[in-house]
């Protein structure tokens, strides 16, 4: 998933969850957003921090999503658990993998079928975990 600053109005770090606990991608995509929650998802949340930022951060991981009605701009929203520790991101751009994913940041939510990517994408979530855990004991 792409949060493009130019649609929403807002960069990937002004997200705030209307419920504490929720993760919400927003969609016109139903057939998509149906496939990621019918194959028990995970949404990877990549953005930019604001409209003249050219710099990509895998912001979030959403956990099993459920498709909802949407609203008056999105049809559907899909809603999960947000799982990334407080804070954490990582830089994208200057990733081995950035030039295989970076046609596809500008196309909204989709399905990520490339596993050596989503192993990419696993390994940076432990990496901010191990981190998070170190720095919360104090180590």
């Amino acid at each position: 998933m792409y949060h493009n600053p130019e649609t929403m109005g807002f960069g990937c770090f002004d997200i705030e969850d209307k419920e504490e606990g929720r993760g919400i991608v927003a969609t016109n995509k139903e057939h998509v957003a149906n496939q990621i929650a019918q194959d028990g998802g995970v949404i990877w949340c990549i953005g930019r921090a604001d409209e003249e930022d050219d710099t990509f951060y895998l912001f979030q991981r959403i956990d099993n999503p459920t498709v909802e009605s949407g609203d008056e701009v999105f049809s559907v929203h899909l809603v999960g658990t947000p799982v990334f520790p407080r804070k954490g991101s990582v830089v994208l751009n200057d990733k081995p993998y950035f030039g295989r994913i970076e046609d596809a940041l500008h196309k909204g939510v989709q399905l990520l079928t490339d596993s050596e990517i989503i192993a990419d994408f696993e390994g940076e979530f432990r990496r901010l975990w191990r981190e998070d855990r170190k720095q919360r004991s104090g180590r």
